[in-house]
């Protein structure tokens, strides 16, 4: 349908919303700190967002050479973007960036709104959510192990929760009670999740290598996805990639327990370079309705391809 081509580096995330005059916007960050805004109905670049032009300091521990008058690139670089409902007909963008810090922009004035510290380190990953009682919440995950909570409306950070390793990933669940689960996922394979009623952590999950992987891979939980998944026995079901291992684990989100692990890779296509050919997102598709599936998409595999997995609901409910 389209190329977008305008970005001169990496594209690192893309997010789509659709605003309240209708139609589809997206949102897309590249490694040099510019978030670009795409119409769907003409593919054409309707906004220029720089995150990178107020940097006043550098993150901790990471040399700045005095003849930068501006950040290095790989300090301003956007590692993921979010769209948030603030009120009826009202969205937030908030981009999250190498330079520690998040930044919420209006989608109105397309001003930023806050820019919010308190990360030691890079951040790497955002995510909102709404409770029961309209509040809008803010994760965001950073290289210094910690996620944090934040008050959108006050630019308060509310809670840090500890990880044992960088945070890469953030995904919210909002179950059928309209309460809500956190899920992150961290540099060695680690998932947890948190209740955001009492930031409790309830489950920690974990992906143990199998003898068919080399015993030198680090695992990486680079994506997740919760849904839904009604009849299957399972409540809220939580996908996770592992960039390194090559594999995908579903897991019953409610009990912890896992309910299979998806591997695009076949044995006949296991490349001899393991490493080369990493699983980088997943997200999922409800088709029960229609078809009686759910619908699984993984990036990434052998030569880098996206697969769509079929995942009959009656495989799910039984025990993996």
């Amino acid at each position: 349908m389209a190329v977008l081509a305008d970005h001169d580096r990496p594209v690192a995330s893309v997010r789509w919303v659709e605003p309240p005059g209708g139609g589809l916007l997206l949102a897309t960050g590249d490694d040099d700190g510019i978030v670009r805004l795409w119409d769907a109905d003409t593919w054409q670049c309707s906004r220029v967002l720089v995150a990178g032009d107020d940097y006043q300091g550098r993150p901790s521990g990471i040399p700045l050479l005095r003849r930068f008058r501006r950040p290095p690139a790989r300090l301003k670089r956007i590692r993921s973007v979010a769209w948030i409902a603030d009120r009826p007909g009202a969205s937030l963008l908030v981009t999250a960036s190498y330079d520690q810090t998040v930044r919420v922009w209006d989608a109105g004035s397309w001003r930023c709104r806050r820019v919010l510290t308190g990360h030691s380190l890079y951040v790497t990953a955002v995510a909102g959510a709404r409770t029961n009682d309209g509040q809008v919440l803010l994760a965001s995950g950073a290289y210094d192990h910690t996620v944090r909570i934040w008050d959108v409306d006050s630019g308060e950070c509310r809670q840090v929760l500890r990880c044992d390793a960088s945070v890469i990933s953030l995904a919210w669940a909002t179950r059928p009670d309209g309460t809500l689960l956190l899920a992150a996922g961290a540099d060695h394979g680690t998932v947890r999740i948190w209740d955001a009623q009492t930031w409790e952590c309830r489950h920690v999950l974990r992906d143990e290598l199998d003898g068919t992987h080399p015993t030198d891979v680090v695992v990486q939980a680079s994506s997740l996805d919760w849904i839904a998944s009604p009849g299957a026995g399972a409540g809220m079901l939580l996908a996770g990639a592992n960039l390194l291992g090559n594999r995908v684990h579903v897991w019953d989100g409610e009990r912890g327990t896992l309910r299979r692990v998806v591997d695009p890779i076949r044995a006949l296509e296991r490349p001899a370079n393991f490493s080369s050919n990493y699983v980088i997102a997943v997200a999922w598709a409800d088709s029960t309705e229609r078809d009686g599936v759910l619908r699984l998409a993984i990036g990434g595999g052998p030569d880098l391809r996206l697969s769509v997995w079929d995942v009959p609901l009656d495989r799910l409910a039984a025990d993996a």
